[in-house]
């Protein structure tokens, strides 16, 4: 016999739909931060499936799909099995929490560590944000900026600044001997390399275009180098692009393994100016890092 059990969560907006296989009372307690699929169905984008443990689907929607049946029917698409869990429904929560270690973002639904160590430094994660196609609102990636914590407070202790969304917290955030950050980019679906190459070179360009014409031949002789340092392939969901700054260097990392460097002022800033200046490539991202930013001014 087979059964939905579909719940409304506490939080605003956001409705799951939990379905269990025949075997769910041998898994009981359900956890659903350990579910083995999550589906996330929302201005017509389709489901993503992931296996992982035992075979307990999390079907969730955002505010555009309000219908549990739709979900369910989400969920019955991607070849799950239905079956009742009331023998369960005591031990689940209605809020499906990440691992303790790491963060949601909020449009994308994808996790992130809420620190990450790079050359021997621990970096710890500010805010995330989601990068989409505005005019068809598809998602292409999450990015999560991580700061040094000590190069932070060093540099702002005595700054007086407590807006992060004023120029003169960027100019002196920006710096690249400043503040030592790295953007963690995750993908939403596989991207090609050369998708996320274009689109990194674009928005190095818009800025390269600001400067004096010295300036800026030496600026796109540096976005050359930078895109060289793409290689064919995917970046698939699940894994990660690390761009890192380290006082003028700027360090594009895979999965862990280095994909090469760039020695230059210009992109150390420009990559990541690019999230938080007047003319964002992600609105969503340039909200949440500044208001991420200015709650660590104000803890200083």
């Amino acid at each position: 016999m087979r059964a939905a059990f579909a719940l409304r969560c506490l939080r605003p907006g956001l409705t799951a739909g939990i379905v269990a296989s025949r075997n769910t009372a041998a898994h009981a307690p359900v956890r659903l931060a350990r579910a083995s699929a999550v589906a996330t169905v929302c201005r017509g984008q389709p489901a993503r499936m992931a296996s992982r443990g035992p075979r307990v689907a999390v079907v969730a929607s955002r505010p555009c799909i309000s219908d549990q049946r739709a979900m369910v029917a989400a969920a019955g698409a991607c070849g799950v099995a239905l079956a009742a869990i009331a023998t369960v429904a005591g031990n689940v929560s209605c809020e499906a929490e990440p691992a303790a270690d790491m963060h949601t973002d909020v449009l994308s639904g994808l996790t992130f560590p809420y620190m990450v160590t790079v050359n021997g430094a621990d970096h710890a994660l500010v805010a995330t944000g989601t990068r989409s196609v505005t005019f068809l609102g598809i998602y292409v990636y999450a990015a999560g900026l991580y700061v040094h914590k000590g190069d932070f407070a060093t540099c702002f202790k005595d700054s007086g600044t407590t807006d992060a969304s004023t120029l003169a917290f960027r100019d002196q955030f920006f710096t690249p001997s400043s503040v030592r950050k790295v953007l963690r980019v995750s993908p939403y679906r596989t991207a090609q390399f050369s998708h996320l190459r274009d689109g990194f070179g674009k928005a190095a360009e818009s800025r390269a275009k600001q400067l004096d014409r010295p300036a800026a031949e030496v600026a796109y002789a540096d976005i050359v180098a930078l895109k060289a340092l793409f290689p064919k392939g995917q970046l698939k969901t699940g894994e990660e692009l690390l761009i890192i700054t380290s006082g003028d260097v700027l360090h594009l990392e895979q999965n862990g393994k280095p994909m090469g460097q760039v020695t230059s002022p210009f992109l150390a800033r420009a990559l990541f100016e690019s999230y938080l200046d007047d003319n964002p490539v992600s609105p969503d991202a340039r909200k949440n890092f500044t208001g991420g930013l200015t709650q660590w001014l104000a803890a200083i």
